[in-house]
């Protein structure tokens, strides 16, 4: 049935060859002119020819530019077990809110006393009772007393401090004889007890991690947090609270809100960004908070940057067409804090970058004749 068609059309086939061939045979006019019909025909196919050349020409370059991530290195190994959605290496951050809570311990029986900060002492002088007096000890450390000045007392034993001041009086006094009592320890701690307490909280207090990633709290002022993990900040606190007002407290810090618990979605997604990870989060789960893949996506190849357990950077390379075509989520990899996935573009989304990038470069002017020649060949129809 087909050649009957194909016989019929012939000789119309024929005659348009024929009145084609002849609307282009030279003569005298068409020298003459360089405008005629013939001669803008044979223009506008040598110049479309040289523009399909071009751009076919952009095409290969682009694909065979194409240098994606190597296969033959990657190993894919299957996604570990669910673990916490905290984990004990969180990386505390700016906007992430910490509970600190105060407790006692308590104390063991020692058999070397310390002085610490705001523990009244009582200075007793045998012969000269008059001298006799309470005295509490700074938050430098020191004691004023009368005739010798200042005397450091913190981290000193009674012992040792009263050795201290008899050699200061016999300067003053024939053989003193000077007795230590400590009349009252732990001062500053119930002081502090008394300041964090709150009806709300009890003895415990919420704590935002400011922009510069600093935090205060009570009597010791701004502490560095971000960049610590959970376990670091708790033992920072403690050591300096403990500096402060002696081993009688104790210190537990517990993360009440992960406000930078975050991944980063980035290259040929629909919505690029960073997103908060409210719970156990995959790569496809991630890539779906981003409005899934464009259409210039290349999701063969996926790259996921990631830290090991030594906080050293590491990438793999995931295929996302292995993981959606067949349902592997053995494959689909449990992201953690900071973790980033690039989508990267297709090859030949990157040819049709590429070609547009070389038609912006031809010039005006060329562009224009053209299509001058082009459209100059029509002719009205009746």
């Amino acid at each position: 049935m087909v050649r009957p068609a194909l016989a019929m059309r012939a000789p119309f086939l024929q005659n348009d060859a024929k009145n084609a061939d002849d609307a282009c045979v030279p003569n005298r006019r068409n020298k003459a002119d360089p405008t005629s019909g013939c001669a803008r025909q044979t223009t506008t196919k040598v110049h479309t020819m040289r523009i399909l050349l071009f751009l076919l020409a952009a095409l290969l370059a682009a694909g065979c530019g194409h240098t994606g991530p190597s296969f033959s290195d990657t190993v894919i190994h299957p996604a570990p077990s669910q673990e916490a959605f905290i984990p004990a290496s969180y990386t505390l951050g700016p906007g992430d809110v910490v509970e600190v809570l105060y407790h006692s311990n308590p104390r063991q029986m020692v058999t070397r006393y310390v002085i610490g900060l705001g523990d009244t002492l009582r200075i007793e002088f045998y012969k000269h009772p008059d001298m006799n007096r309470d005295v509490a000890v700074r938050p430098d450390g020191f004691i004023s007393l009368p005739l010798v000045g200042e005397v450091q007392a913190y981290g000193k034993t009674p012992s040792d401090l009263r050795q201290a001041l008899t050699k200061a009086y016999s300067e003053y006094l024939r053989r003193p004889d000077i007795t230590v009592i400590v009349a009252d320890f732990d001062a500053k701690l119930d002081e502090l007890k008394e300041a964090v307490t709150n009806a709300a909280r009890g003895q415990a207090r919420l704590v935002t991690l400011r922009p510069d990633g600093a935090i205060t709290l009570p009597y010791i002022g701004d502490v560095q947090a971000a960049g610590l993990t959970m376990p670091q900040l708790n033992a920072n606190v403690e050591e300096k609270y403990q500096t402060l007002v002696g081993g009688g407290l104790g210190i537990t810090i517990d993360l009440n809100d992960a406000q930078s618990n975050v991944v980063y979605v980035m290259g040929e997604v629909n919505r690029p960004g960073f997103y908060q990870l409210r719970g156990p989060t995959t790569v496809t789960q991630a890539v779906a908070m981003a409005g899934g893949f464009a259409d210039t996506a290349y999701t063969d190849e996926v790259v996921l940057v990631t830290r090991g357990a030594q906080r050293q950077p590491m990438g793999r390379v995931i295929d996302m067409d292995d993981i959606i075509g067949t349902g592997n989520i053995d494959r689909d990899v449990m992201l953690k804090q900071y973790d980033i996935v690039f989508v990267p573009m297709s090859p030949m989304a990157k040819a049709g970058l590429f070609g547009r990038r070389l038609w912006e470069l031809i010039p005006a002017r060329f562009s224009g004749t053209v299509g001058y020649q082009v459209f100059s060949n029509l002719t009205p129809t009746d």
